[in-house]
């Protein structure tokens, strides 16, 4: 379970950048410098943000509320906290598929449960910092 300043680091973080990069994907950066390449298809399901399926608004995507959120005219908003976490899961998915980890190897490798990497790449709860610094420990080498 996440502890409350991982739930209140995500409160405090702010979008600086963000750009479209293809039909479903929109490049961001926040300005505790993390970036990434964030895949919103799944968002577009959601019929309240089925305009965002149109490239020319997707494209027309513009940060407000002091980089608070994301908005697009006509097709609502979307929190930084909410964008990262989805970016984190994204991120996290990759990297075991990559390692070709299971939750079960995974959870072994990082030291938590598999119902806490269950967590992770569904999104229902941050990853927090420890966990992320591990894998890329993992990635560098550093670890086996």
């Amino acid at each position: 379970m996440a502890d409350d300043s991982d739930i209140f680091e995500l409160h405090l973080i702010r979008i600086t950048k963000v750009a479209p990069v293809s039909a479903t994907a929109i490049a961001a950066e926040w300005d505790d410098g993390y970036s990434a390449v964030v895949d919103l298809s799944t968002l577009m399901e959601n019929r309240h943000f089925a305009a965002l399926r149109d490239p020319e608004v997707l494209a027309r995507a513009s940060i407000e509320d002091w980089g608070g959120t994301i908005t697009w005219p006509g097709a609502g908003e979307w929190g930084a906290d909410n964008l990262r976490v989805l970016a984190h899961t994204q991120t996290f998915g990759t990297w075991l598929h990559r390692h070709r980890l299971t939750n079960q190897s995974a959870a072994e490798a990082l030291g938590v449960s598999p119902r806490s990497i269950a967590y992770y790449k569904s999104g229902e709860r941050p990853i927090p910092k420890h966990i992320r610094l591990a894998c890329r420990a993992i990635d560098m080498g550093l670890v086996a």
